[in-house]
């Protein structure tokens, strides 16, 4: 199963977890949806930190033909800080 796939899954199971701490209101189904919780938010900020890398690992993007037309010269770091404010 992917990256993705897991996410997916996490995410539901995170909906599900939500909705049976509602209706139930136990404290400890409420802890567990916010350790799901927590745990889908830590998998989206990797995802989004392997975006980023991915760009700037890749060695096209620093190849352009004419320097500045380059990808990479036109990001300036936008990348990189968007996936670090979450």
């Amino acid at each position: 199963m992917s990256d993705k796939e897991m996410l997916f899954y996490a995410k539901a199971y995170r909906t599900l977890t939500k909705a049976t701490a509602e209706i139930s209101n136990n404290s400890e189904d409420q802890k567990r949806f916010e350790i799901i919780d927590w745990l889908v938010k830590q998998a989206e900020k990797t995802e989004k930190y392997r975006e980023a890398l991915e760009f700037y690992a890749d060695e096209s993007i620093y190849s352009a033909r004419n320097k500045e037309r380059a990808e990479i010269t036109f990001d300036y770091g936008e990348k990189a800080r968007q996936a670090l404010e979450g």
